[in-house]
């Protein structure tokens, strides 16, 4: 699929963060990023910032220390990308998913 998405003149693929065999085995090089958000001076703004991002940072870290947590965290998000894709699979009228398009490239590949 990754092969058949060059042909077509894509030239990136965003694998996400976090360290996989499967990243490792199908990239070519790293490109750094950074994360973090952008907020005004409202007072819904300030309440974000000093409530909820801190305890979000402190939630992945805490689950990226501990190894069990961990691996049941990446198997919950497993289940819901291999849900998620079951139920994107579906023709939804008026959306267009990423892997209808890459279904398109695919079939315009094989012609």
């Amino acid at each position: 699929m990754i092969e058949e998405t060059a042909s077509a003149g894509v030239s990136l693929i965003d694998m996400g963060k976090g360290a996989k065999r499967y990243k490792e085995t199908l990239k070519t090089s790293d490109v750094f990023v950074c994360e973090g958000s952008v907020t005004g001076r409202s007072p819904l703004a300030i309440a974000h910032r000093a409530h909820i991002a801190p305890s979000q940072c402190a939630a992945v870290r805490t689950i990226r220390a501990h190894p069990p947590l961990f691996r049941a965290a990446d198997q919950l998000l497993k289940r819901y990308g291999q849900l998620r894709t079951s139920v994107s699979s579906r023709a939804v009228p008026g959306i267009t998913t990423s892997t209808q398009i890459l279904r398109r490239i695919s079939y315009r590949s094989r012609r």
